[in-house]
C-alpha cells in the first residue's frame, strides 16, 4: 500500500500575529481618531451656531442704534427749527397788527406814504408767510369757534347771553401748526352765559 501523506494546518507565526495586533491596533486608533474628529465637528458646528447668532444680536443691535440716531437727530432738527419760527411769530404778530391800525382822517400826503408803508408791510407779510409754508407752518384763526384746549389758549372770559356758550369772541394771536402739529395754541378770549354751543357737524 502506497502511504498517504499527512495534511497538517499552518501555524500562525509571530510575524502574523504582529501583523494582526498591528491591524487590529490600527482600526482601533483610526476609530478613536474618527470619533474625536466627529466630536470636534459638532463642537464647531456649536460654535458656527454660537457666533451666527452673536453676529444676528450685533446687527439688530446696530441697525436699532442707527435707527435710534437718525430719530434723535430729526428730533433735534425739528425742535431748532420750531424754536427757530416761535421767535419770529411775534414778528409776524405785530406787523398784522400794524396792518389793521386805523389811523383816522389824514391829509391826502399822509395817507400817500401810510399807503406806500402799508404796502412795504404787506411784501414783508408775504415773505413771512411764503417761507412758513416752506417750513410747513400754517396759521389758523379761532374766533368763532367752539373753545378746544387743546388748541386754544384762554387768556380771559367774558360774559354775553348773546353768544353760544365757550365761544371764541376775540382773538390777541393766531394758533399754529407745524407738520400737522400744534405750534402755538391761539391766543383767545372766551364767552360764558350764552345758550349752549350747536352741536358740530361730524362731517
Amino acid at each position: 500500500a502506497i502511504p498517504t501523506p499527512s495534511r497538517t494546518m499552518p501555524t500562525e507565526t509571530a510575524a502574523d500575529s504582529a501583523i494582526k495586533l498591528s491591524l487590529i491596533k490600527a482600526r482601533n486608533e483610526l476609530g478613536d481618531l474618527l470619533a474625536q474628529e466627529k466630536k470636534k465637528g459638532s463642537k464647531l458646528e456649536a460654535e458656527n451656531e454660537r457666533l451666527s447668532a452673536r453676529m444676528k444680536r450685533f446687527k439688530g443691535n446696530l441697525d436699532a442704534a442707527r435707527e435710534r440716531g437718525e430719530k434723535e437727530k430729526e428730533a433735534a432738527v425739528n425742535g431748532a427749527r420750531e424754536k427757530l419760527v416761535k421767535e419770529f411769530l411775534p414778528v409776524l404778530d405785530s406787523l398784522e397788527r400794524a396792518m389793521t391800525v386805523e389811523l383816522g382822517d389824514l391829509d391826502a400826503t399822509a395817507a400817500k406814504s401810510i399807503e406806500g408803508l402799508r404796502g412795504g408791510l404787506e411784501n414783508v407779510l408775504q415773505l413771512f408767510r411764503s417761507n412758513l409754508e416752506k417750513m410747513q407752518v400754517v396759521g389758523f384763526s379761532a374766533v368763532g369757534e367752539h373753545f378746544d384746549p387743546n388748541i386754544h389758549e384762554a387768556i380771559r372770559r367774558v360774559e354775553d347771553a348773546n353768544v353760544p356758550n365757550q365761544q371764541v369772541v376775540e382773538e390777541y394771536h393766531k394758533g399754529y401748526h407745524i407738520e400737522e402739529r400744534l405750534l402755538r395754541p391761539a391766543l383767545v378770549v372766551v364767552a360764558f352765559g350764552g345758550p349752549a354751543a350747536e352741536p358740530s357737524d361730524p362731517d
